[in-house]
């Protein structure tokens, strides 16, 4: 299925190897022909000019560096290019980069959110040239990931911080629509964590509206909506998309802001370089005007290969002796831990890269200057500082007088204040200022002149989220296999779910709203004014808002909102308990959801119940149903006229009291937050739907409602929120504080955030049962050794250890040593065998004590003898003799003045000669010795007198020359086995304790 496409450009793009060149292979995932400014038709020649120019820089390093390109040819959409990458990456890495030096350089396609990942496995450093999301590189996730274009929330903080700075507090975000996933709808998602995070953005109102690039009418009317509520329009949208919104002489004015422009000889030669070879190579030319460093793709992809050189040869020079192998030089943690919290210089400027491996990008804000006819430098903006820093020789020249004002003196609408009396006035026009950007993958934000269309009547089939049947397509019934029907005939209840329909290609919910019987045309100014709020309330914890559709000769109306994959929050608790930590998620969701609902226009839900909580598939909760109320309110439906299975909303379990209790009572946010304490009731229980209302019928929450099912903290905020008395219940904006802090919820953590940071809390906290354990192992260990030691000689226990033979082996020479207690037959006849164990044990420990000061090896004891033995298994010349001689004399001096040895005495025989020596058995093996020289030692002892040391000839030898030792022959005597021996007594003329 998948094929590289490397070899040819292998070929071309490496350089001649080099005799003991240090080899380094740089792999990218770039996509080839997917229609983006990060594919290799832009950016390739980057990858080829940077190889040569390193190549060129390091030859005297003998580095040699090549370039790889995967890719599938017929990848041509980033999904495609996203999957497929990957899987290229991980094939052409286990077969042919592993062991080598390597790093791995990816796009926004290609699967740069897989690569991160794979990159830590391997260990391996990895590059993005792309803007990165905010917070998916971290060093703890990603510990060898850079982010060399920079994240997204730095853009984002620019924007913010130049409203601020102009004091533009009134904010609309006009772009087009899209999937969700486009680089501007990171660069709004980015916006919207920076105003939930920070409070010096809490004085910015910003909304957005969206428009679709193939429609004028839309746009039209997104540029009208805008107006209504702002002078100030950040417009995000490729350039040419801002030139086609706008007047060509107010595009003229334009303030945009871009990336620090590289400049000097050194840009300029490379400049030439880049644009020759990508016309040599895909036939990619730049547009007038703009050089190939200008666009960051490019720049940053050329930086990644000159920064990867640059790393690997500073590892290289702090490893002179050459003690690590190529992949240790090119570890990924090891070369990151090279980069952070650095600055590096390129032909494109200078580049600052922080902990979490992200590069902070200074950037400028350019005006258009009239007079030379170009734009110029108006002013810096300090990336790391967020501080913007105005030329003082640069005049920025408004559209109008001065600075455009925060809101306009006579109001958005253009009759407000001195201007009340216009009333007849048919169009007012604003001066403002534009705000905008370069390229198709910059951001690009305007401030625009509007002028105010005419028609406040418009009808339904103007407006974006109007919607024909034909829209619609039907789904098969899973039951039966056929289609349903979109309209049904004689339908009485207020709210009929037609349940799941496909919509322009996209899955949809389809609410059936049945309006009051005077409302047939669909002009109701207040039908447009609703859904344009609604349809313009994007909250990642909103359901949203896709479309309105008429019902031919009926009175209703039928709404679509997004599919939730997972079904409601209450299907969700009917089906099983969920753990504390989705718990958690989804409070969080609700409270963020209901609290953007809240300081909306919309002021309130109205109808909120745990059916209208969805579920998506990424297991994120949204609020939905927006607007219904508010349609019901405006068309003056009664419920309880209306017929049907269900009970209506004033008698279920989430409506406020003083809903039941009086018809007349409009919802508002007082009753939100009481069916909000009702859902946090149900969603901390876990209980069944029957089993809640069981419960909820017989006692409302209150100081003594039963809480075994719910945290006693929680429960407090829960009765709370259910006062009977509205004015009591606490607001959105408290509930939020209080409960994000008893919960310990960050607003910017999701579900996917906080099970991370539990892994990470299980993951330490097993590295340290881990580490406990290990050392209780280790203490284990020494014990066993400690015991094996006892048992066996050291150096049997390391063999054994190792795994190695441990064949018999035969000594030369040895000195054996044998002793027996004389006089401990009577003593045991006398005694019982407790007494004897334990005069044993006094005995053994004593001499176990003195033992250890002499070059010996206990061999054995067996019943009253002790068996000593030097030269073995570590021979030690001529030394075992004497060693053996005075650990001799040391037990008999120590046996005789001991308190225990009562009418006994310690007898001794020594010799020395030839023996084998090996493990004997599996099962408590133990070091044994054979040959005649133990039989001679043993006959030494049994032949010698008690308090004495009984010597050998052989072991005399060995003596004579030891000053300190008295031998006085004892003649020739008869030994069993042995004929006659001449042997002599061994005494000490000075005992001296040690050897």
């Amino acid at each position: 299925m998948f094929y590289y496409r490397i070899c040819l450009i292998k070929l071309v793009m490496q350089s001649l190897p080099m005799l003991n060149a240090f080899n380094l292979e740089l792999i990218s995932t770039i996509p080839l022909n997917v229609a983006v400014g990060i594919a290799l038709p832009y950016t390739g020649a980057s990858l080829d000019v940077a190889q040569t120019t390193v190549n060129a820089r390091y030859a005297s390093s003998n580095l040699n560096l090549s370039v790889t390109l995967l890719f599938n040819r017929s990848d041509t959409t980033c999904d495609n290019s996203d999957i497929n990458g990957p899987l290229l990456l991980t094939e052409y890495f286990n077969t042919r980069a592993y062991g080598h030096c390597a790093a791995v350089i990816v796009s926004g396609c290609g699967g740069f959110l897989m690569a991160p990942y794979l990159a830590k496995e391997w260990d391996v450093l990895l590059f993005t040239n792309g803007w990165v999301p905010p917070a998916v590189y971290n060093h703890i996730a990603t510990p060898t990931s850079l982010g060399m274009a920079g994240s997204i929330e730095d853009s984002g903080s620019a924007l913010l911080e130049l409203l601020r700075f102009f004091k533009w507090f009134h904010t609309t975000i006009l772009m087009e629509f899209s999937n969700g996933s486009s680089i501007y709808d990171q660069i709004y998602n980015a916006i919207l964590s920076l105003l939930a995070r920070y409070r010096k953005y809490d004085v910015l109102r910003i909304e957005r509206v969206q428009y679709s690039t193939k429609d004028e009418q839309s746009q039209k009317i997104a540029l009208q909506r805008a107006s209504d509520r702002s002078r100030v329009l950040m417009i995000l949208a490729p350039t040419v998309v801002v030139v086609r919104l706008l007047d060509k002489d107010i595009f003229r004015s334009v303030l945009y802001l871009t990336t620090f422009a590289p400049e000097g000889h050194a840009a300029g030669d490379v400049n030439t370089l880049l644009a020759n070879r990508s016309m040599t190579l895909y036939g990619t030319k730049a547009e007038k005007g703009i050089q190939p460093l200008d666009l960051y793709p490019i720049r940053e992809t050329y930086n990644s290969v000159s920064l990867f050189a640059a790393l690997v040869n500073q590892s290289l020079n702090q490893d002179k002796n050459r003690t690590l192998t190529d992949v240790e030089i090119c570890s990924g943690k090891r070369l990151k831990s090279l980069v952070v919290n650095r600055t590096f210089d390129f032909p494109s400027g200078s580049v600052f890269i922080d902990a979490n491996g992200y590069r902070h990008i200074d950037l400028i804000l350019m005006t258009f200057n009239n007079a030379s006819g170009f734009h110029q430098r108006a002013a810096r903006y300090n990336s790391l500082q967020q501080t913007y820093i105005l030329d003082k020789n640069v005049t920025i020249e408004w559209v109008g007088p001065a600075v455009p004002l925060d809101v306009p003196a006579c109001g958005f609408s253009g009759l407000e204040g001195r201007c009340s009396d216009q009333g007849s006035t048919s169009a007012v026009t604003a001066g403002v200022a534009t705000v905008t950007g370069l390229a198709v993958v910059f951001l690009t934000f305007s401030i625009i002149l509007i002028r105010r269309l005419k028609s406040h009547h418009q009808t339904l089939e103007k407006r974006p989220w109007f919607a024909v049947a034909d829209d619609v397509e039907p789904m098969l019934d899973p039951t039966t296999g056929e289609s349903r029907e979109l309209f049904l005939r004689g339908e009485t209840v207020l709210i009929e779910n037609c349940g799941r329909w496909t919509f322009r290609g996209r899955d949809v919910w389809i609410s059936n709203v049945k309006l009051s019987a005077s409302t047939t045309d669909f002009t109701d100014q207040r039908i447009v004014t609703i859904f344009d709020m609604v349809h313009t309330c994007h909250q990642n914890n909103v359901n949203a808002f896709l479309g309105l559709i008429t019902v031919p000769s009926t009175i209703s109306v039928l709404l679509m909102e997004a599919f939730g994959d997972k079904g409601s929050l209450r299907d969700l608790l009917n089906e099983e308990p969920v753990s504390r930590e989705f718990q958690k998620s989804f409070v969080q969701d609700l409270i963020q959801g209901l609290h953007f609902i809240h300081t909306s226009k919309l002021r309130k839900h109205g109808r909120l119940t745990s059916f209208c909580c969805i579920i998506d598939k990424h297991f994120v909760l949204k609020i939905s149903k927006l607007g219904h109320e508010h349609l019901r309110e405006i068309f003056g439906v009664d419920e309880s006229q209306q017929e049907g299975p269900h009970k209506t909303w004033k008698n279920a379990m989430w409506a406020a009291p003083e809903l039941v209790a009086s018809k007349a009572y409009e919802t508002d946010s007082h009753s939100d937050i009481y069916a909000l304490g009702i859902i946090l009731f149900e969603t901390f229980t876990s209980l069944s739907l029957s089993e809640t209302i069981s419960l909820l019928s017989e006692k409302v929450p209150s100081p003594n409602f039963p809480s075994d099912l719910v945290p006693d903290s929680v429960l407090q905020w829960i009765v709370k929120c259910c006062d009977m008395e509205p004015v009591q219940r606490p607001t959105i904006d408290v509930v939020q504080e209080e409960l994000f802090a008893l919960l310990q919820i960050r607003k910017q953590d999701n579900l996917m955030s906080r099970t991370m940071r539990c892994l990470e809390i299980y993951a330490s906290d097993l590295e340290d049962k881990v580490d406990e354990r290990t050392q209780d192992l280790l203490e284990q260990r020494r014990l066993c050794d400690l015991l094996l030691e006892e048992m066996l000689p050291r150096v049997i226990v390391e063999r054994l250890r190792a795994n190695e033979d441990v064949t018999p082996k035969m000594f030369d020479m040895v000195t054996l040593f044998f002793s027996d207690i004389d006089g401990f037959g009577d003593f045991a006849l006398a005694n019982s065998p407790y007494d004897v164990i334990a005069f044993l044990n006094q005995v053994y420990s004593t001499l176990d004590v003195l033992i250890g000061k002499f070059d010996v090896y206990k061999v054995e004891t067996i019943n009253d003898s002790y068996v000593v033995a030097s030269g073995l298994p570590i021979p030690n010349g001529t030394a075992h003799a004497r060693a053996i001689a005075f650990m001799g004399l040391s037990f008999l001096k120590a046996y005789s003045e001991s308190q225990f040895h009562g009418t006994t005495r310690l007898r001794v025989g020594i010799h020395s000669g030839p023996v084998a020596a090996g493990v004997v058995g599996i099962r408590a093996p133990r070091y044994c010795l054979f040959g005649d020289t133990m039989n001679t030692a043993s006959r030494m002892e049994s032949h010698g007198e008690p308090g004495r040391i009984h010597v050998s000839p052989t072991t005399a030898d060995f003596l004579k020359t030891e000053i300190q030792l008295l031998l006085t022959p004892r003649g020739k005597i008869t030994v069993k086995g042995k004929g006659e021996m001449e042997t002599f007594w061994l005494e000490s003329r000075q005992l001296t304790v040690g050897c």
